[in-house]
């Protein structure tokens, strides 16, 4: 009878681990890979872009092409039903005629659904003297845009200097604010108009604001729209005798004034130096670093100035004003870019690369031309850093560094190393590459090649998860060189993403992640 219950109690202290364990280690990645690859066409410093409607998957490749003063976007077409295989390309840029410029300028674009891309686009008009915005729509299957139709305008001064206009979406898509910035001009205070658009790109309501400083004292901006139509505008200011500082503008669209609230940090010769902008129903939160060696923020991948700790504030959603705006002191980060910022449950998850990109200009392939250089770009990581900031009061609950130094690649965008995050049941699972060496032995030649490592951290900041992905079918062997794109992952149901590996840069295939 002792045996039984000592026997019972063991089984039940064996099924309480086992469900802890499954508990523990509930995160299991598979990879499914089409065999299909297909050949990359030019991606090299170009904005990369990937759209699925459920049966095509439509990459968007754009770039200024400083020749037309205009940008080119490309489509390049793939489907599903045919291993993913690169079936035709789309050219969706603005046509240019066989003599001259076709003078309409892409200004910018947003991914409105299926298989239907918006453009907006500028053009200055010679008889009314204003510099006018129109909309289009284009299919990216067929390559057919619809007619251009205005949208808004303003007057300009001439067809060189005519202003210029910003464009940003909310999240919900509801919502478009269009910032118009007038022709530059040193000698008056600078006055702006915010114009909100609705979905379908009609007008709902414009507020202008004067600054109290001219265009030359006016620096670059990072413009936001909530879900609800409320804008907000942050802004470079660099006033004479006066250390260069960051304001806040803030619009309530049932308002018809805009109010500035001042970002200055503590100690005057701090700057901002990256940052992003999250909302949810009651507040807006900005999350970024802050720098003593930078005079304003870089948002440049891999091209940032060291950081010196975090900076984070709370604004009221209704208002804009501030809760809180502080900073955090963190070691010194030489060169990162600021991936994502995740809000859940009270909390900021902010995730960031340590990434730093060199150019290098080679000679010009022709010399007949020898002013038309060539470029290398080289990206090397040191891995990435998790940062949980609490919401309520802007603390820091903890930060992680993933040490995971990665060899330089060329020409690749630094596709290879970043990191793919999935923020579920407040664990965020990091799926990254790790360079090994598949030979082995004292005296070797090195083959160099990258398996996927997953790392999962609780809401407490413990590593709960950490082990290389088996099986995964990228990298870790020599009979293929496809190692995973941490670029992009598209959702397609509940734990399914369509992801793409790598053959340096070369080729492609795309796949199925179930995670």
């Amino acid at each position: 009878m002792r045996f039984q219950k000592q026997h019972r109690s063991r089984i039940a202290l064996f099924c309480l681990f086992l469900l802890a364990f499954q508990g523990f280690s509930q995160t299991k990645p598979t990879f499914q890979w089409k065999e299909t690859s297909s050949k990359i066409e030019n991606e090299t410093e170009h904005d990369v872009q990937h759209y699925f409607d459920g049966s095509k998957l439509f990459k968007l490749r754009s770039i200024y092409n400083s020749k037309i003063f205009n940008t080119d976007i490309f489509v390049d077409i793939y489907d599903s039903k045919d291993d993913f295989e690169l079936d035709d390309t789309k050219n969706v840029s603005v046509s240019q005629p066989v003599m001259g410029l076709n003078m309409l300028t892409i200004v910018n674009t947003f991914y409105l659904s299926g298989r239907e891309q918006v453009q907006f686009l500028s053009e200055f008009n010679r008889e009314s003297r204003e510099n006018e915005l129109f909309f289009r729509k284009v299919n990216f299957d067929t390559g057919t845009p619809t007619k251009p139709q205005l949208v808004t305008a303003f007057t300009a001064k001439n067809g060189v200097n005519s202003g210029d206009f910003f464009i940003a979406r909310s999240e919900n898509k509801q919502f478009y604010v269009v910032l118009k910035q007038p022709s530059y001009d040193k000698k008056v205070n600078q006055k702006i108009a915010f114009t909100l658009l609705d979905s379908k790109f009609k007008v709902i309501k414009e507020v202008e604001h004067e600054f109290p400083f001219s265009s030359k004292q006016s620096g670059d901006h990072t413009l936001y729209v909530s879900n609800s139509g409320n804008v907000v505008l942050v802004k470079n200011i660099d006033l004479p005798k006066m250390k260069p500082y960051m304001s806040l503008f803030f619009w309530n669209s049932n308002d018809t004034k805009v109010v500035e609230h001042p970002l200055n940090l503590e100690m005057d010769y701090l700057q901002i130096n990256q940052y992003k902008i999250t909302f949810d129903d009651a507040s807006f939160y900005l999350n970024g670093f802050f720098s003593d060696s930078a005079r304003f923020f870089s948002v440049k991948y891999g091209e940032s100035s060291p950081s010196n700790g975090l900076v984070v504030g709370k604004f009221n959603a209704q208002t804009g004003a501030k809760d809180y705006f502080k900073t955090i002191n963190t070691e010194k980060y030489k060169s990162f870019f600021l991936k994502e910022v995740l809000l859940d449950q009270g909390k900021a998850w902010v995730i960031f690369d340590q990434i730093k990109k060199n150019t290098k200009r080679l000679p010009s392939a022709d010399p007949s031309k020898p002013l038309e250089y060539r470029y290398e770009y080289q990206f090397s990581s040191n891995g990435m850093t998790v940062v949980m900031i609490n919401l309520a009061d802007g603390n820091l609950d903890w930060l992680k560094n993933i040490n995971n130094p990665e060899p330089d690649t060329v020409n690749d965008n630094g596709d290879f190393v970043s990191g793919l995050y999935f923020l579920r049941n407040q664990k965020l699972s990091i799926i990254f590459n790790r360079t090994i060496d598949l030979n082995t032995g004292a005296i070797r030649v090195p083959y160099k090649s990258r398996i996927p490592v997953l790392h999962t951290y609780d809401a407490s900041g413990n590593l709960i998860e950490n082990f290389d992905i088996p099986n995964a079918g990228v990298g870790g062997t020599k009979a293929h060189c496809f190692e995973l794109d941490t670029s992009f992952a598209i959702p397609l149901s509940d734990g399914t993403y369509l992801v793409r590996s790598r053959c340096g840069s070369s080729s492609a295939r795309y796949g199925y992640l179930k995670i």
